[in-house]
């Protein structure tokens, strides 16, 4: 626990990982720490009660990482598909943007050459 809190990267989640160990140096339960926080889901708290019960605690919890990257993946993956419509179009105004600075003055030249 004193690693996980060290290597979170969020105060606040570092701060309810300090109130689950202390509570557990108290004789608290590691599912009831938990659960006493109210931070974490319920998917959390659940698969922490499971592993408690069953002694197969790095198990759930790494069921639990598990869940999370490929939610986390997926996540990346459907603003990835919406971003790349928006990107394409970007690229585009800026292309005729810059085909209409360079073409505009040699057109204009060309206009007042003819005249």
């Amino acid at each position: 626990m004193e690693i996980s809190k060290g290597v979170v990267g969020n105060l606040v989640i570092e701060a309810a990982l300090q109130q689950v160990i202390e509570q557990i140096r108290d004789g608290v339960g590691i599912s009831e720490s938990f659960y006493r926080v109210r931070l974490f889901p319920p998917l959390v708290l659940r698969m922490v009660q499971i592993g408690e019960a069953t002694g197969e605690l790095d198990t759930s919890l790494r069921n639990v990482s598990y869940f999370y990257n490929r939610e986390v993946k997926e996540s990346i993956e459907k603003i990835q598909t919406l971003i790349e419509p928006a990107m394409t179009v970007i690229m585009g105004l800026l292309l005729g943007w810059i085909m209409v600075s360079v073409l505009g003055p040699i057109y204009d030249m060309i206009t007042d050459f003819v005249k």
